[in-house]
């Protein structure tokens, strides 16, 4: 393992770390909380499949990032809803409590499904190089 593999899986180990701090600070604590669950599941789940190390470390960096710019998106969507009276606050309050966990849901197993499809085709590259070699 080469000085460069290593520095890019520190890269992504701190980007998952700052996607994380951020969604506390700029979003609020139920984002912090789904991709805390999030990256439980994807180390895990995901880390004892085949297929580098390196690439594992760049999906789960990537999912945090759309993990983050998701809530971010539905929660700046909220609180212009919110504060420009669109629907009143007891609608609203109800139509977040109960759609996002299902949001939340979307984004989490599509993302999870492509890394797998992602490592199952990694694994099936190398193992074909190994084979032509």
């Amino acid at each position: 393992m080469g000085n460069a593999s290593k520095l890019l899986m520190i890269l992504f180990i701190e980007l998952t770390l700052l996607c994380v701090i951020a969604t506390y600070f700029l979003i609020d604590l139920q984002s912090t909380v789904v991709l805390f669950a999030f990256n439980a599941l994807f180390i895990l789940l995901l880390l004892q499949l085949n297929g580098s190390l390196l690439a594992k470390l760049g999906l789960l960096a990537t999912g945090n990032a759309i993990g983050m710019i998701w809530n971010y998106c539905f929660h700046q969507l909220i609180v212009y809803a919110n504060d420009s009276l669109i629907i009143s606050n007891t609608t609203l309050s109800i139509f977040y409590t109960v759609t996002y966990p299902f949001l939340n849901s979307l984004w989490v197993i599509s993302f999870w499904s492509l890394s797998l499809a992602i490592l199952h085709n990694y694994s099936n590259y190398t193992r074909t190089l190994q084979l032509a070699n």
